[in-house]
């Protein structure tokens, strides 16, 4: 059987090679998707939402430097300019992580008034948090807590921080009524959680809007809620009854 032209055409090099091609492209492709959404990254280990993942994170100086990226550092500067007005004679930072906002608070109100509390205590789950937080804030107290199980013995603080945290927690009504637990007569609870209307981060379970955080805090006190992080977040003060 001869050949023709277009036959002997339809079996050339580059005929030939075009499916391979195509099909590299595909592995390469399904490749980037696996690294983005499963690869060694802070962003996969965070949305993991575990202690394992966050004793994971800031255990490794390269997970730990892609997390800190410069519009987090910004964000704790944020906080910490409103944070520093209700430093008193005592702080507790719960769920400090590697301790860059607690740093950035203390550092604030020494600059003001308000001046250095006499009592720091940094708190989280991850061990390595903790660690973390002993080379930057090394004034502090530093304890492992769980803030879903432990509690401070009903020593209170005239300044509570919890930024970032309640929107991990299946139970965030607990964690709300123990902040309220560790606040001095006077005192201030600093809350930040990221805006739910716009938040779609995999490793968050709940998700409050502007009216929704300041339904949800004000059984334990007068609350106000403002917009940060160039509205992105919401910072909630707090003033138990």
């Amino acid at each position: 059987m001869r050949l023709t032209g277009r036959r002997l055409a339809d079996r050339s090099p580059r005929s030939t090679w075009r499916p391979i091609r195509g099909l590299s492209r595909k592995w390469q492709g399904l490749r980037l998707e696996f690294d983005y959404r499963y690869g060694r990254s802070a962003r996969n280990v965070a949305r993991r939402n575990s202690r394992r993942a966050y004793e994971k994170l800031y255990a490794a100086d390269d997970l730990l430097s892609e997390y800190l990226v410069p519009e987090r550092l910004e964000f704790y500067d944020e906080v910490a300019s409103i944070a520093s007005h209700y430093v008193r004679r005592s702080v507790v930072d719960f769920g400090c992580g590697s301790g860059n906002l607690l740093r950035a608070v203390l550092d604030r109100a020494a600059d003001s008034c308000e001046g250095r509390p006499q009592r720091v205590l940094a708190l989280d789950h991850a061990r390595s948090a903790v660690k973390r937080t002993a080379d930057l804030v090394p004034e502090a107290e530093r304890r492992v807590f769980d803030l879903m199980r432990d509690d401070l013995g009903g020593e209170r603080f005239d300044l509570v921080l919890c930024t970032e945290v309640l929107e991990h927690l299946r139970r965030p009504g607990i964690a709300r009524d123990r902040l309220a637990a560790a606040c001095a007569p006077g005192g201030t609870i600093l809350i930040t959680v990221p805006d739910g209307a716009i938040d779609a981060w995999q490793g968050h379970v709940n998700f409050w809007t502007e009216d929704g955080l300041a339904s949800f805090l004000e059984p334990i006190g007068a609350t106000t809620v403002d917009r940060i992080d160039a509205g992105r977040g919401l910072l909630a003060l707090v003033r138990p009854a």
